[in-house]
C-alpha cells in the first residue's frame, strides 16, 4: 500500500509479468497484493485492522498506466461494507441484542402473565361469587337453625311440662279411682255358672269366715272381663259393700280364717258351690296403677327375699322380716327402695 512516501518496490512483476512491458515509474511504485500485507497500514487515528482485500487481478497492457490511481483508491478509499470492527462496536452490538432479547422476552412474560392474571382474576372472581353465594346459604341455615332450635327449647320445655302434667294427673285419676273402690273387695276363684247368684256367693262367703254382714250391706256384685282372653281362669268378682269399714271387716275375717286354717284355706267348697274345688282369694279391688306397683313389688320382694308384701287402703307395703320397718311403694321408682 502506497502512504505518499517512498516504498520498495517489489519485483513479483517479473514473476506475474514477464513478458509484459512496465515503465520504469510503475516498477518503483507498484506492489503487488501479497506484498502489500507486509506494508505499514495508513494511519487514520485508531487501531482498526484492515480487512483483507480479494486478491487483485492483475492489470492489462492497454491499462497500466492507471494502476498507481486504482492502488490508491483501493488503500484509501473505504466502503461502509467494509467497515471495520472493534472491541466497542462488538460490546455495542452485544447489547443491542442483549436488549432486543431482554425485550423479547420481556414481551413474552408479559402476555404470559397478564393472561394467566386475567385467567386468576376471573377465578377469583368466579370464587368470590361462589363464597358469596355459600355465605348467604349459611347464613339462611343459620337462620333456620337458630329458628328450629329455639322451636325445639321451646318443645322440650312444652314437654317437661305435660309430663309434668301427666304426672300430677295420673296421681290425681289414680287417688279418685282408689277412694272411688275404697268400699270394693275383689274375689279369685269363683267358679262360673249361667243360673249362679252371686250375691248369694258373697253372703255364704260372709258366714264361712265368720263377718258381720248381711245382704243389705252388699250394694252390688258383678264379674269383669279378662284382661287374658286365653285364660283358663273364672272372671274375676268385684263386690261394692256399703262402706270401707265393712270391706275392712270382711278382709280381716278372711286372712283370720285362713290363718286359722292353713290347710285347708278358704275355696270354693265353703261357698256351697258344686264342682272342682278351687281356691278363694280375697283382696282390696286395686286401681289399675296399683296392681301393676304391687306386682313390681311382689317380684322385687321375692328376689329380694322380702316376707311380707301387703295393701292396705289401696296401697302397697313391704317388709322384709318381723323385726324390718314397714315400707311404702308409692310408684315404680319406690320399688327401687326394696334392697
Amino acid at each position: 500500500m502506497y502512504d505518499g512516501r517512498r516504498v520498495r518496490s517489489c519485483s513479483h512483476y517479473l514473476c506475474d509479468y514477464k513478458k509484459k512491458t512496465v515503465t520504469p515509474e510503475l516498477k518503483q511504485s507498484w506492489i503487488c497484493p501479497e506484498c502489500s500485507l507486509g506494508q505499514p497500514r495508513q494511519r487514520t487515528g485508531d487501531n482498526t485492522p484492515i480487512r483483507d482485500n480479494p486478491r487483485s487481478q492483475p492489470p492489462a497492457d492497454d491499462d497500466a498506466s492507471n494502476i498507481t490511481h486504482r492502488v490508491k483508491t483501493k488503500q484509501v478509499v473505504k466502503s461502509d461494507n467494509d467497515s471495520p470492527v472493534t472491541n466497542g462496536t462488538l460490546r455495542h452490538m452485544l447489547d443491542c441484542f442483549k436488549k432486543d432479547v431482554t425485550g423479547i422476552i420481556a414481551n413474552a412474560v408479559a402476555n404470559a402473565v397478564s393472561v394467566k392474571f386475567d385467567l386468576i382474576t376471573k377465578q377469583i372472581a368466579d370464587f368470590s361469587s361462589s363464597l358469596s353465594f355459600l355465605s348467604e346459604q349459611y347464613e339462611t341455615y343459620k337462620k333456620r337453625q337458630e329458628e328450629d332450635f329455639n322451636i325445639l327449647m321451646n318443645l322440650q320445655d312444652e314437654n317437661a311440662k305435660l309430663k309434668s302434667t301427666v304426672t300430677d294427673l295420673s296421681l290425681r285419676l289414680n287417688l279418685a279411682e282408689r277412694h272411688q273402690r275404697e268400699n270394693n273387695v275383689e274375689i279369685h276363684g269363683i267358679p262360673e255358672h249361667r243360673t249362679e247368684n252371686l250375691t248369694n256367693c258373697i253372703n255364704h262367703l260372709a258366714k264361712t269366715v265368720g263377718a258381720a254382714i248381711i245382704e243389705e250391706d252388699i250394694m252390688q256384685v258383678v264379674r269383669v272381663s279378662k284382661l287374658d282372653k286365653d285364660s283358663k281362669h273364672p272372671r274375676i268378682v268385684i263386690a261394692k259393700l256399703r262402706n270401707s269399714r265393712q270391706r275392712d271387716v270382711l278382709l280381716a275375717a278372711v286372712h283370720n280364717f285362713n290363718k286359722k286354717n292353713p290347710e285347708k284355706k278358704l275355696a270354693s267348697h265353703h261357698l256351697g258351690l258344686a264342682g272342682e274345688n278351687t281356691p278363694v282369694y280375697v283382696s282390696e279391688h286395686l286401681t289399675p296403677t296399683n296392681k301393676y306397683i304391687h306386682a313390681a313389688a311382689r317380684k322385687k320382694a321375692k328376689d329380694m327375699k322380702y316376707k311380707f308384701v301387703w295393701v292396705r287402703n289401696g296401697r302397697v307395703f313391704v317388709r322384709k322380716n318381723e323385726s324390718s320397718p314397714a315400707i311404702l311403694i308409692r310408684n315404680l321408682d319406690s320399688v327401687n327402695l326394696i334392697t
